[in-house]
């Protein structure tokens, strides 16, 4: 199933994203959407900030869901991102074999629970074979995927390439394009070539860094769950202002407005003085 859209003159990746459930009370599923509306924003003639140059264009991007009663949902979501820019995008259900064969990049962006059930379906080793897989799980490490895909009775065949994962959290500003995505830096060193593939995909979504496995929970901690601690603390400045007697449209945009300024004197004050941002 899918929109029909003009199609990019160019040839480029099939991107797959497993997980997609479009439900505001699963944050991974609310992820998985937010990948694909970044995707697809990154895929117009122009950006809100400017022409992007990057390596592999996207050709389609396939989002894959368990049951159909939410690809309606998921398609309110993504209807107005389909009609403004020019990559087509399918919808596949309940078949994450069929999703992950018609793709080059695959989004693993489900239920940390569920990561064994979404690659361990018959099938699943010959049509993700060689591909490369973008794991957003956190607490889910590359061994307990690889496990799920190639099982002991079930080895890659001879001749048959494995496929290459690599874990990175990003945040739900992958949406407006804004994530910071943090990568662990160890997949990435097995493969130049996936490496490129994998950051050209990521920076679609905002910032790419680069960390240690052994750094990553502090990373999830920071990029992931911090937006939680951002927006909540934002409410409360919003509410405050409203207390006060300020409009709710008004208290909102200079609370935003005040947020993002300060974050971006931080970082540029921390790059002048890295010994601290509140100092001085």
């Amino acid at each position: 199933m899918g929109f029909i859209t003009e199609k990019t003159s160019m040839p480029g990746v099939t991107v797959t994203v497993l997980g997609c459930g479009a439900d505001i009370r699963c944050p991974a599923g609310k992820l998985g959407t937010a990948i694909i509306q970044g995707l697809l924003r990154s895929c117009g003639q122009a950006s809100e900030a400017g022409p992007q140059k990057y390596l592999h264009s996207i050709s389609r991007i396939i989002a894959a869901v368990r049951h159909k009663d939410r690809l309606e949902l998921l398609i309110k979501s993504l209807v107005t991102h389909v009609e403004a820019h020019t990559c087509p995008l399918d919808f596949v259900i309940a078949d994450n074999v069929e999703a992950v064969r018609r793709a080059d990049v695959v989004f693993l962006a489900c239920h940390p629970n569920q990561a064994t059930e979404c690659l361990g379906g018959i099938g699943m080793q010959d049509a993700i074979a060689g591909k490369l897989v973008i794991s957003v799980l956190g607490g889910v490490s590359v061994a307990t995927l690889e496990q799920a895909v190639y099982s002991s009775s079930r080895r890659p065949a001879s001749g048959q390439a494995p496929c290459h994962i690599v874990r990175a959290i990003a945040n739900t500003a992958a949406a407006r394009r804004q994530s910071i995505t943090v990568v662990t830096q160890e997949e990435t060193a097995k493969s130049h070539e996936k490496a490129s593939l994998c950051e050209d995909v990521l920076r679609r979504l905002g910032q790419v860094a680069y960390v240690s496995s052994d750094q990553m929970p502090a990373a999830t901690a920071l990029c992931a769950s911090g937006t939680a601690f951002f927006t909540t603390y934002l409410d409360a400045m919003i509410r405050g202002a409203v207390s006060e007697g300020l409009g709710e449209h008004a208290a909102t945009r200079l609370a935003a407005l005040t947020m993002a300024g300060g974050g971006d004197y931080a970082w540029r004050r921390h790059c002048r003085r890295p010994e601290g941002v509140g100092r001085g």
